[in-house]
């Protein structure tokens, strides 16, 4: 394994305030090893590790364009671009029909796509869920329904971009 200097100021930036003395650990296509009593300046990068579930970095983003609330054009399309500077492959499916979703969802789980997006309410998500079932498929959303209440309990933005944000970083 080549180890070498930690290259990203930005990166150490964000990690600074994570507490990782004296263990490895994960950051998107990075592992940070930090050894007991050194500052993050002494860390090195292991590089590549595609330790994440996320490696091929494929995603299905299904919108239900008949949901309530349905964030604006230009919301999506600035989640779109952020997943896309990312490094994601994202394709876009909107729904016509009830069973439209879970179809769409399923779709996905057979090409083994690592991120399966519901763009509406929670009947929208159950469908996806349900096409999922048995996959290896992660599922998130953009809330866009009335009541979302799913969403709301698991603490996801209303608004797109950080709603991918989350989905893909995490907290």
């Amino acid at each position: 394994v080549h180890l070498k200097p930690f290259p990203v100021i930005a990166r150490r930036e964000m990690l600074t305030t994570r507490s990782l003395t004296g263990q490895a650990s994960s950051y998107g296509a990075f592992t940070l090893v930090v050894i007991r009593g050194c500052s993050y300046d002494d860390a090195v990068v292991k590089e590549p590790v595609p330790q994440t579930s996320y490696e091929r970095r494929t995603a299905v983003v299904i919108v239900n364009p008949v949901a309530h609330n349905v964030p604006s054009r230009k919301r999506l399309d600035e989640a779109n671009a952020w997943l896309q500077e990312q490094g994601w492959s994202v394709v876009w499916r909107e729904t016509a029909g009830s069973d439209d979703a879970q179809r769409f969802a399923a779709e996905a789980a057979d090409q083994r796509v690592d991120l399966v997006i519901g763009c509406g309410g929670d009947g929208t998500v159950n469908a996806i869920a349900n096409g999922l079932v048995g996959s290896e498929s992660t599922l998130g959303t953009i809330p866009a329904g009335m009541s979302n209440i799913w969403a709301r309990e698991i603490g996801l933005d209303k608004r797109p971009l950080e709603a991918v944000q989350k989905m893909v970083l995490g907290d």
